[in-house]
């Protein structure tokens, strides 16, 4: 089963309309905001119009607003009961990231803790981010990528450089990147993260 992410891209355009004197420009934008809704893998193309009703050429600069829900953050206390879902950072309806008082991540859907290759089933990992995603080689995420060091990894270069990892989504064929902010070494299995969906960039043309 596919599981769609809902991204919502809002565009504002700030404009200050003045009227002009003789001789020069008159902005006019039209509409003066976007606002779409897709679900992830989907093309919206929207039109805006600018013109200029003054007497002199026009110079114009625009910027863009995002307004994203494709970040996400996710705490799991020391000692906190894995089992139950609100220690559970539920990525689709069957990636279920978590961990238990020790060890690495595990994909609490379908694993009832974290075995060799320390690895959440369905995922693979590197480090970097979403401009590397081409560049870098995928693996599991103890022992390919982080090499049986966790928590040296994370909290002695990772998390203190808030340098993130990407998770690939096998089935779905979704990337992530993932900036980790906590990770309890030597017992407790608590961390934390923050996920940020890919997302296609808008061209203005």
């Amino acid at each position: 089963m596919n599981n769609f992410k809902l991204s919502i891209i809002n565009i504002l355009f700030a404009v200050t309309i003045i009227h002009p004197l003789k001789g020069q420009p008159n902005i006019g934008v039209s509409p003066d905001s976007l606002s779409s809704s897709l679900n992830t893998g989907e093309t919206e193309t929207q039109t805006v119009t600018i013109t200029n009703d003054g007497d002199s050429n026009l110079n114009w600069d625009i910027d863009i607003d995002w307004i994203t829900v494709n970040s996400v953050t996710f705490t799991k206390a020391d000692y906190a009961d894995w089992t139950l879902p609100q220690n559970q950072d539920r990525v689709t309806d069957y990636i279920w990231i978590t961990r238990a008082d020790n060890n690495a991540i595990f994909n609490a859907y379908s694993e009832a803790g974290d075995e060799h290759p320390h690895n959440p089933e369905g995922t693979e990992w590197a480090i970097g981010s979403f401009e590397d995603i081409n560049s870098v080689e995928f693996g599991t995420f103890g022992a390919d990528v982080l090499g049986h060091s966790v928590g040296i990894v994370l909290n002695d270069s990772l998390i203190p450089n808030n340098l993130p990892m990407l998770m690939h989504l096998i089935e779905d064929d979704i990337y992530y990147e993932v900036y980790f902010h906590s990770w309890t070494a030597g017992g407790g299995g608590g961390f934390s993260y923050t996920r940020v969906l890919e997302y296609d960039p808008i061209s203005l043309l």
